[in-house]
């Protein structure tokens, strides 16, 4: 569950941003400059109720071990990051970009990336990043190179295509994700659509409205699962990267197993805010 919710925040944490055209229009595109510092606070709250249906010999069971037949889980997250890119651009349009973690806890436990850890890469106004090193006198090799994994197939899957908007119009970006489920990771589909509704003063507003989609093809189990999501996007077009991110979530399932049947609600808030400053 832990990495769950630092893959979904970390997801959400990189989705930017936009370009000025004009009042009525945005040029909505993923963009990093050079000299600025991207300092982002972010927290995700996730409440999980489970509940177990089965014969009376199997809720005695998991009465004698100390269980129930319902539970509830609550999560929380915290990040407090800074994404903060080079002045100096080479002749390929690259510059660097230093990914440092301040504060990062889950709940009460402390912190599994420590704080200071800083991921090193290069990248363009016209591409994401690229991860090249990690920079950490806690973490061994081995785990340095799974978070550099980790973080470049989290920037892979966040490349949002370049588009002319107008106030009411729409688009819908899928994203796959994996929820812990027991002993094994339930694949779904994120179906995201943002829809431009307001400009004014270089300020754009996008209603988000999401759908959490089983993926068809991922498991053979008996599992039913169904979500959906709302929020809003905040942008500041000036500087081609948006102010803030929130949304609410749930997400339902139904698991059939020999021994019982599960459900399990899931219900989540997710809020990112961005503040920018140029690097001195």
């Amino acid at each position: 569950m832990k990495n769950f919710l630092f893959h979904y925040c970390f997801i959400v944490s990189l989705f930017a941003s936009n370009g000025v055209i004009g009042q009525d229009e945005v040029q909505f595109k993923t963009e990093y400059r050079p000299g600025r510092i991207y300092h982002s606070i972010s927290t995700i709250t996730q409440h999980v109720d489970i509940k177990f249906v089965g014969p009376p010999s199997y809720v005695d069971s998991l009465k004698k071990a100390g269980g129930s037949d319902t539970r509830s889980v609550l999560q929380e997250f915290y990040s407090d990051m800074d994404f903060r890119t080079m002045k100096n651009v080479n002749d390929s349009g690259q510059f660097g970009i230093d990914i440092v973690y301040n504060k990062l806890r889950v709940g009460n436990d402390s912190l599994y990336i420590p704080a200071g850890t800083t991921l090193k890469g290069i990248v363009t106004t016209k591409s994401l990043p690229k991860i090249i090193s990690v920079e950490s006198e806690q973490l061994d090799e081995a785990t340095k190179q799974a978070l550099i994994s980790m973080v470049s197939n989290i920037f892979s899957q966040v490349d949002l295509p370049e588009k002319t908007m107008k106030k009411g119009e729409q688009f819908t970006h899928m994203l796959p994700l994996k929820i812990p489920v027991g002993s094994f990771s339930l694949k779904m589909n994120i179906e995201t659509t943002y829809t431009l509704m307001h400009i004014e003063n270089g300020i754009a507003t996008f209603l988000i409205e999401q759908h959490y989609l089983k993926d068809p093809a991922a498991d053979k189990n008996s599992i039913i699962a169904t979500g959906e999501g709302n929020g809003e996007l905040v942008y500041d077009m000036t500087e081609s990267f948006y102010k803030k991110y929130r949304i609410s979530t749930e997400i339902k399932m139904h698991i059939n197993s020999s021994k019982a049947e599960v459900t399990e609600d899931m219900k989540g808030y997710s809020e990112i805010n961005y503040t920018i400053k140029k690097s001195d």
